[in-house]
């Protein structure tokens, strides 16, 4: 095991990013399953990882937070026939660790208890934000722009949504963003014309309030969209389903590892730009069908996502792991005691997948439990921002 180097930052301080979240939850679930075998693997950190990376001819199974089918490769596939030895999605290290999860989804389900169904708003909920990348955030603009349309119409559009962006979209900086901000206009008004793009742009609705995520069980109807950054997946989402409302979708072609198992119509509903009001409409029109809705969301939460469900996951993922490679009996890893990607001579190793060739110091970081060190959680649990703090001199 070795860290990446963006969990000690140049100037000694920690940066509670993917590499060190995922630190604290593989040796969370490693000291929960005393019995695994020696197992080998590469973790990929992208939200969208590129599909030519997954499909190169590795000895190790890839684990991906998001894949799409084309990224998909069973366990035991052959590397020589050129194809990688499997491709395998892990729960997002926005889940955490097992207790601190437990603590979040205890209280989630908790919130969603006790407001009945009667006292919620039939209003679609949905908040967000758009960085600078604007090609990311086209899905989340053409929401914005069915929002702006409903508010400008003569129909009841305003009155089924409560969408909007927290702060204001970055139009500025699109506006300067060259060839990508011009195949985003085009792909969202079929024009290339930068100032008639904005102007419409500034009509989504912005600057709206930020609501807790216990305060989701106030609404009927709650929407996930993909993600700011690449448009593949969103944590947002695994916080939805314990509220008790009916959870929609934003069509996409992106998965996490447990979506197989969810069934649309019985556990949610998909929607895009052109069916989004419509899917309001009908759930409005059969209120029993919606509540249907979000009491099977938090029945398959307890089952698949809860903090036990997910330990199982790992516990599951590692031992068919070792299976698969059992054959080949894997020795003791290789010593890793002497070698940490936080050291600039190892980088090289580490682009040639040999963590034996770089017999460099280590820092004062390997091998500490990060528990004592990160504090994952503030108000918000582990849907909260990272957090900088600063650590002690880094000796070496």
């Amino acid at each position: 095991w070795y860290h990446d180097s963006d969990v000690v930052q140049p100037d000694g301080s920690v940066l509670i990013k993917k590499p060190a979240e995922i630190d604290v939850i593989l040796r969370d679930v490693l000291a929960r399953t005393p019995d695994v075998d020696n197992v080998a693997f590469r973790l990929n950190y992208d939200s969208a990882p590129p599909v030519a990376v997954l499909r190169a001819p590795l000895s190790t199974p890839v684990l991906v937070i998001a894949a799409t089918d084309e990224h998909f490769r069973p366990l035991g596939s052959s590397v020589a026939a050129g194809a990688a030895a499997g491709v395998v999605p892990y729960p997002n290290p926005w889940f955490a660790a097992h207790d601190e999860w437990r603590t979040v989804h205890e209280r989630l389900l908790a919130a969603g208890a006790q407001r009945s169904w009667r006292e919620r708003k039939s209003l679609l909920f949905w908040r967000g934000q758009c960085g600078d990348n604007i090609i990311g955030c086209v899905p989340r603009l053409r929401l914005g722009l069915v929002a702006a349309a409903a508010h400008a119409g003569d129909d009841d559009g305003a009155q089924l949504l409560d969408v909007g962006f927290q702060g204001t979209l970055p139009v500025d900086a699109w506006r300067d963003g060259g060839d990508k901000s011009t195949a985003a206009f085009s792909a969202l008004f079929n024009t290339t014309d930068a100032e008639r793009a904005i102007d419409r742009l500034r009509r989504i609705p912005q600057e709206r309030k930020f609501i807790a995520l216990d305060d989701m069980a106030t609404y009927k109807y709650l929407l996930n969209m993909p993600g700011k950054t690449q448009a593949s997946y969103s944590r947002n989402l695994q916080f939805l389903w314990p509220a008790g409302a009916a959870v929609l979708q934003w069509r996409s072609p992106w998965w996490e590892f447990y979506y197989h198992r969810l069934r649309d119509g019985e556990h949610w509903l998909h929607v895009d730009e052109h069916s989004l009001l419509t899917t309001v409409r009908r759930l409005t029109r059969n209120d029993t069908y919606a509540q249907q809705l979000g009491q099977n969301a938090r029945a398959f939460f307890r089952r698949h996502l809860a903090a036990p469900a997910l330990l199982r996951y790992w516990q599951q993922l590692l031992r068919a792991l070792a299976c698969v490679q059992r054959p080949v009996r894997l020795r003791s890893p290789p010593s890793l005691s002497h070698y940490c990607t936080c050291e600039p001579q190892s980088r090289a190793a580490v682009a040639l997948h040999d963590a034996t060739a770089a017999a460099v110091r280590r820092c004062s970081w390997c091998g500490v439990g990060f528990k004592s060190r990160f504090r994952l959680s503030g108000d918000g649990g582990a849907h909260s921002k990272a957090k900088q703090r600063a650590a002690a001199p880094r000796a070496r």
